[in-house]
């Protein structure tokens, strides 16, 4: 209908052309460290409680697979066990692309851990290649994840906000996952490839976080002082002044010089040499 009968328009621009893009839910999510995340598997299978017809194994292994990997709901959800190639040198685990976000295929590496626990959890389902992954696949997720991951990380015994204050959705593995990429001292280029983000932005800014323990490494790399503190240690600085009359009755100071930095061993900036003894 933006078309005349001639072949010509009806407008002289894109109406749409100015239109700003919607606003979008970009609040950061909350991330796990890595001992709490290996803490919420090893409890939620564990105890194996049952929420929404799904057991705490499934849910145990659903939480591994999304850390290790990055899938997305929509993805986890449509997963067929013939997607998961866990028995070669480099396994992977395919991310179709009627599947994908962006509608391109991928394979993202999986850890020959997970895919021990992923064998297992297949010979224990009794799964065929055809069969989805989890007993949901699909269809619809039988509950709310965000109740999901609360209730377990409760159960665990873990925190619900990470030190930043924000809140731990099941979005927060996916989170938790890069974090966990950009705190391994893999080039960052590889870390945005296996995200799958377009943006370098998205990876470095929304998603990924620093964790304390990262922090505190970057500081020991920082030059070591320790010589110089100990020759600080021999260096001489007048004690506080003692006082007293001379013949002529007035008050003279005199100065001792005890372990400590000296004044006249400081570097003045230029233009201040004058202003320091000789």
């Amino acid at each position: 209908w933006g078309c005349s009968d001639d072949g010509g328009h009806r407008f002289p621009g894109n109406p749409l052309a100015e239109l700003d893009k919607g606003a979008r839910d970009s609040k950061p999510k909350g991330v796990l460290t890595r001992d709490q995340f290996l803490t919420l598997i090893h409890t939620t299978i564990a105890k194996n409680t049952v929420i929404n017809r799904t057991t705490g194994r499934e849910r145990g292994v659903l939480y591994l697979l999304a850390g290790s990997s990055g899938l997305r709901r929509k993805e986890l959800l449509l997963l067929r066990w013939r997607d998961l190639h866990l028995d070669g040198e480099q396994p992977y685990v395919l991310a179709k692309d009627d599947t994908t976000k962006n509608a391109l295929e991928a394979r993202l590496p999986l850890p020959a851990s997970v895919c021990s626990v992923l064998k297992q959890f297949r010979e224990h389902r009794g799964a065929s290649d055809g069969d989805y992954v989890f007993s949901f696949g699909g269809g619809k997720w039988p509950g709310n994840l965000a109740d999901w991951i609360r209730a377990d990380l409760k159960a665990a015994e873990l925190p619900l906000f990470d030190r930043e204050g924000n809140e731990i959705f099941f979005h927060s593995l996916r989170g938790s996952y890069i974090s966990f990429l950009l705190n391994s001292n893999v080039p960052f280029l590889v870390t945005q490839k296996l995200a799958r983000h377009s943006d370098p932005r998205l990876t470095a800014n929304l998603y990924g976080r620093m964790f304390e323990e990262t922090e505190q490494a970057a500081v020991q790399m920082l030059p070591d002082l320790s010589v110089f503190c100990a020759a600080a240690s021999d260096a001489k600085t007048p004690e506080p002044a003692e006082t007293h009359r001379n013949k002529s009755g007035n008050v003279m100071a005199t100065q001792t010089q005890k372990t400590a930095f000296l004044i006249s061993e400081i570097i003045a900036p230029r233009g201040f040499e004058p202003l320091l003894p000789g």
